[in-house]
């Protein structure tokens, strides 16, 4: 008997907000631009957002990157910029990079940028390798 294909989910990668790297390569990739200000209130809005990959990882994964404990590390390991990085002073744009499991066999990794008054997130999803 053949297995089945997982359904396949390609929500705004045109846009590419998050500034995704290669989500073909993944599981699933999940890219999001917040919108911020010093006092780190993000703005989240659902048509900033891009999800590529399988479908069922991909929506565990927005879920998972979006969740009030992963957006209190954004918070709490960043901070506002008030330039965006690309203009002098360049030194002022700011990032973070970290991992996180997913269930038993994903492994999510996700990198942050905060530049100006946006924080751009992505986030990676893949199987764990396992250990022979």
């Amino acid at each position: 008997m053949k297995k089945k294909e997982p359904e396949k989910v390609d929500i705004n990668r045109r846009e590419n907000w998050g500034r995704l790297e290669n989500p073909d390569d993944h599981v699933a990739a999940f890219g999001a631009r917040f919108a911020d200000n010093r006092y780190r209130e993000f703005g989240i809005f659902g048509n900033r957002m891009t999800l590529i990959g399988e479908e069922s990882v991909a929506h565990r994964l927005e879920r998972l990157i979006l969740s009030k404990k992963v957006v209190r590390d954004i918070k709490k390991n960043t901070r506002f910029s008030y330039y965006g990085g690309d203009k002098p002073p360049y030194d002022d744009a700011n990032s973070w990079s970290t991992t996180y499991k997913m269930g038993k066999s994903f492994e999510v990794s996700l990198d942050v940028r905060c530049a100006g008054e946006y924080v751009y997130v992505r986030a990676y999803a893949d199987r764990e390798r396992s250990v022979s």
